[in-house]
């Protein structure tokens, strides 16, 4: 912000207030670096109107600061949730668990737990009217590359389609603080599972599915 008076006549100064005996404005008008300010000044105490302090005025142009001419605007970069910072990472989890209660994903999944028991342990997984059959739950163990080295995974309640292939729900594994970004790292997605203790696990996309 600039102050428009003092920035048009630099070195020009005036009370602004009529007990101020230091001749220093103690008022102004701030403008943004995109109002092309034309003109400004002050006018004499009580001129217009009876006050102790003087009238202050600009001209700007009105093409510019309301249309016609766009300044540059300035970026937005979002915040990103770090894992160190205790209280994000409990807001964002309370945002989380909010969102399961909204969408009853507790009582979906607790639903879907009684049809597995009933199925003995399999189930049926439909995408696009696309269904995958008798596919397993079971808890897996896997080898995996982390930021900091090889690290084995023992993973609970995973769905397994055999040959080493499984099942992710975004969902389940958020629900125990994990940040799931699936989005390719070309189109500015991290492409990765981050642990709430630091670890962080790469994702591999293929065929445009990670």
């Amino acid at each position: 912000m600039e102050e428009a008076i003092l920035q048009r006549h630099p070195g020009r100064t005036a009370a602004t207030q009529h007990r101020n005996k230091r001749g220093k404005p103690i008022d102004g008008i701030f403008t943004t670096s995109g109002v092309t300010v034309q003109a400004g000044g002050y006018y004499n105490f009580d001129e217009f109107f009876s006050c102790d302090h003087r009238g202050l005025w600009i001209d700007i142009n009105l093409e510019k600061s309301l249309g016609g001419y766009k300044p540059q605007k300035t970026p937005y970069k979002p915040r990103k949730l770090t894992m160190l910072d205790t209280t994000a990472v409990r807001r964002y989890l309370q945002l989380v668990h909010k969102g399961y209660e909204e969408y009853s994903i507790p009582s979906r999944l607790a639903s879907l737990h009684h049809q597995l028991q009933l199925n003995e342990g399999t189930m049926t997984a439909t995408m696009d009217n696309y269904q995958v059959t008798d596919v397993s739950i079971v808890t897996s163990a896997g080898y995996t590359d982390t930021q900091r080295g090889p690290a084995i995974l023992i993973m609970n309640q995973f769905a397994s389609i055999g040959k080493g292939q499984f099942i992710l729900s975004s969902p389940q594994m958020e629900h125990f603080g994990i940040e799931v970004d699936d989005r390719s790292s070309k189109v500015g997605g991290k492409q990765r599972l981050s642990a709430p203790d630091g670890w962080v696990i790469p994702m591999e996309i293929v065929n445009g599915l990670p």
